[in-house]
């Protein structure tokens, strides 16, 4: 049993809805709250790549989420009585005194109490893993990690966006990744992260949002001050900072050893090998309801302080130009576009250079 998961946050957690199919092997796990927007397009997309059973902690939905999941068969959606945004404390693994969020404290516990021996992939609503060359699905990377003893997988979280702001007023629905990318096509072609066997990946480029604060003057840059840990800084100089992530360890084999530390992170470096894909839709006709959300809950990591970075880069872009595009954003076309960006990439994969 991992030891910085408190009892009371592993049996916390309940079965509502469903049953989990312990002859499956691939499965899908994530914590949501409102997102009956995507979870049309999120499901489709993911039963597509392999996913064989999704398991969902609802935290307390008010839209029609519940409804959506608890009929599908492939479906199991958990609970807890806590919510999100608590806090508790407890002892850690070292005798100390530790105060954490809930939220991150579940997204740990979902594959240890439910998943071990088991592939599991971690995606939000908003996020859609893609491959590189040589891997179709994810039964097909399975093996590849059986194989070469791979235990966690990392991505580069590749932001998606329109080309203006008023692109976002326009309210609609999708029900599979090709519609959402017709919408917002949009992606800064460059290499965010570098891979080195053995540790955690490096991080080389910006995020489409990093690039969009600095535009508009809404967040401290971190790469100036990143020996000062973000919460020090903001008691200090009180104003938002931009610690934007621009990868992701979305891919576990949860065995002996193997552990969830964040919602980025694994204990287990990634393999410098394979490096998936995630993209991310921060930037649809959603956006505001889930600004407003945040704003509102406070439930997300320094009470949601990063989401008034986004209220006030909407609110400054409908006041000036209010173009998504910079210098290296590119339309993406088909997977190859990300390939040559550096931004997904298979070593094991032997191109045909013919």
């Amino acid at each position: 049993m991992m030891p910085n998961i408190p009892d009371c946050i592993l049996d916390s957690l309940s079965i509502d809805t469903g049953e989990i199919n312990t002859n499956c092997n691939i499965f899908l796990f994530t914590v949501i709250k409102n997102e009956e927007f995507f979870i049309p397009s999120f499901l489709d997309h993911y039963r597509k790549i392999g996913v064989e059973q999704f398991l969902f902690l609802d935290d307390k939905s008010s839209d029609k989420t519940r409804d959506m999941l608890k009929n599908e068969s492939d479906c199991v959606i958990l609970s807890s009585p806590y919510s999100f945004g608590d806090e508790i404390s407890f002892t850690n693994n070292k005798g100390q005194q530790e105060k954490q969020r809930v939220g991150k404290l579940l997204k740990a516990a979902i594959p240890e109490k439910f998943l071990r021996n088991k592939l599991g992939i971690y995606a939000d609503a908003d996020e859609f893993l893609v491959f590189p060359s040589g891997i179709n699905n994810l039964q097909e990377l399975y093996k590849i990690m059986r194989e070469k003893g791979i235990k966690t997988i990392a991505a580069s979280q590749i932001e998606f966006y329109p080309k203006n702001l008023t692109d976002l007023s326009e309210t609609k629905g999708f029900s599979c990744l090709k519609e959402i990318l017709h919408s917002y096509p949009y992606f800064d072609a460059e290499t965010l992260v570098t891979l080195h066997e053995g540790k955690q990946p490096g991080e080389v480029g910006d995020s489409a949002s990093k690039r969009l604060f600095a535009r508009y003057h809404i967040a401290k840059p971190l790469r100036y001050i990143r020996k000062i840990p973000p919460k020090v800084f903001q008691k200090i100089f009180r104003f938002p900072v931009d610690d934007s992530s621009v990868f992701k360890t979305p891919v576990f084999l949860f065995e002996d050893g193997v552990e969830l530390i964040g919602s980025h992170n694994a204990n287990v470096a990634p393999t410098d090998k394979i490096l998936l894909g995630l993209f991310h839709f921060k930037y649809t006709c959603d956006s505001k309801r889930r600004i407003d959300q945040a704003l509102e809950l406070k439930s997300h990591r320094n009470k949601s302080l990063k989401y008034k970075s986004y209220y006030r880069l909407f609110k400054e872009m409908a006041g000036k130009e209010d173009s998504f595009i910079g210098p290296k954003s590119k339309e993406f076309r088909n997977l190859k576009d990300l390939e040559h960006a550096g931004l997904i990439k298979n070593d094991f994969f032997e191109k045909d250079v013919s």
